[in-house]
Parts: C-alpha cells; structure tokens; sequence
C-alpha cells in the first residue's frame, strides 16, 4: 500500500477509506487485508488523484522495476568493491609477511652458511662415535673443483 501512496501526485487528496485505519500507527498495525479491500483502496486513491487504476498500477510497477534494477546495481557495486577490497587486504598482509628481496638473499646466505656448519658438525660427531666404538676412520679428504665452462662451438 505504501508503494501506491508514494506514485500519487504531490496535490492528491487524502482520503479517509472505510475498513482501512487513518491514523499512520494504526495502517502500519492494520493486518486484515484482503485482495478486495486492497484493490477497493487502490481505486479510491487512484479515483482521488484523478488517475485511472491502470495508469497508478504501471507507476508503482515502473517504480518496483526501477527500485529492483536501482538496488542489483547497488549490490553489484559492492560486491565487486568487496573483492577488490578483499584483494588488496590479502596483498597488503602478504608484503607484511613476506621479506623484502634483499633481506631475503642475506637470510638465504646465512641459512647456507647455518647448514654447512651443521653439517660439518654433524660428520664430526658421527666420526667420534665411531672411534668410540673401534671403527677405522678414514682421515679427512679436502677436494678442490675448478671447472671452467666453454661456450658451445668456440673451438
């Protein structure tokens, strides 16, 4: 009903509709409608806006049109401002968690530097534990690689 009222011109009359409360507390509460009283509603206020039922009925279907088409805009909008927004909050915590490429390669150096040196300590225990238990230990062998690479056909 209140969809019907909205199409009326600003100068229609208010009218006072038998069966149907005037007071706006009262037509919110008012919960005994039926089809009939409706359309009989419809045609008074259509009548009193000197409008046919037909023409008021198109407005307030253009209007639901337009309000449905105005509000699948609006959710479009903010669906898609919600995955961008969402993206942009996904990469801003990735850089916060990721290093920057150059403390990456310091990290990446000391952790090499970290795994030799455990390594070295970890065949020295395990030489150790084997002299303990009688084992002959081979001495320690250092070997030096220089390899140098010729580019493919230069002679």
């Amino acid at each position: 009903m209140y969809a019907v009222l909205r199409e009326l011109p600003n100068g229609a009359p208010k009218i006072s509709i038998p069966g149907i409360p005037d007071d706006e507390a009262e037509f919110d509460a008012f919960d005994e409608w039926t089809a009939g009283l409706f359309r009989e509603a419809v045609e008074a206020y259509a009548a009193s806006a000197r409008m046919t039922l037909d023409a008021l009925l198109n407005k307030c279907y253009f209007s639901a049109h337009t309000n449905r088409y105005v509000a699948n805009e609006e959710k479009r909008y903010f669906v898609e401002h919600a995955q961008r927004w969402k993206l942009l909050s996904e990469r801003e915590n990735r850089s916060r968690i990721l290093l920057e490429p150059e403390v990456l390669a310091k990290v990446a150096r000391y952790e090499s530097g970290f795994e030799r040196s455990f390594f070295r300590s970890l065949h020295e225990i395990q030489r150790l534990q084997a002299s303990r238990t009688g084992a002959a230990i081979p001495p320690l062998a250092a070997i030096d690689v220089d390899m140098t690479v010729h580019p493919v056909g230069s002679g």
